[in-house]
């Protein structure tokens, strides 16, 4: 229930701060959070 949310807030996180290490590990980690948890 909560995991679409954590996934949009990641995604988000991600585009503020495109460019960086971060925006790639935080692009990286909502690719993992919607393969475990199969939102799509």
């Amino acid at each position: 229930m909560g995991a679409a949310v954590i996934l949009f807030l990641l995604i988000l996180i991600g585009l503020g701060s495109a460019g960086t290490n971060e925006a790639r590990w935080w692009w990286w980690a909502s690719i993992k959070l919607r393969n475990t948890y199969s939102i799509y």
